[in-house]
């Protein structure tokens, strides 16, 4: 009988299928991230606004891939908040924070990959910010979007 496990993590075709996860466990985490937000954050903070989840476009994620397949062993994302303006007639009523994830790739060595002689100009930098937050990107009737 063959041992399924001899060639673990050698084979040249990476299989992710056993990576998944239950709708229903993802569904129990989503809904404890929102708790977690809501019960941690100030509470102006409105139900619609708490951050869910990151939108990549596969163009983004095979760009990336291709620019970095030689280099890099992976890519670590980094949680980031920036208040976005919203314009507007009040500005203060337009302002709320967005809270994404910039990707870095990551080395053999699991260091990030910044350069430390380009990281002052936008478009020289290793670190990539092509993802859309939801809320602002969001499918609503996602059952792991809301499902109280």
């Amino acid at each position: 009988m063959e041992n399924k496990h001899e060639h673990h993590g050698h084979h040249h075709h990476h299989h992710i299928d056993g990576n998944t996860i239950s709708e229903i466990e993802a569904i129990e985490r989503t809904t404890e991230w929102r708790k977690f937000i809501r019960d941690n954050v100030p509470d102006e903070i409105d139900e619609s606004m708490v951050p869910r989840a990151v939108y990549i476009s596969m163009d983004d994620i095979m760009a990336l891939y291709e620019k970095h397949k030689d280099d890099a062993k992976g890519v670590r994302a980094y949680f980031t908040k920036k208040e976005q303006e919203f314009i507007g007639p009040d500005p203060l009523l337009h302002k709320k924070p967005e809270i994404s994830v910039v990707l870095v790739p990551v080395n053999h060595n699991d260091e990030d990959m910044i350069s430390p002689e380009c990281t002052l100009v936008a478009g020289e930098s290793n670190i990539y910010d092509f993802t859309k937050p939801c809320p602002d990107l969001c499918d609503l009737s996602s059952p792991l979007y809301a499902s109280e």
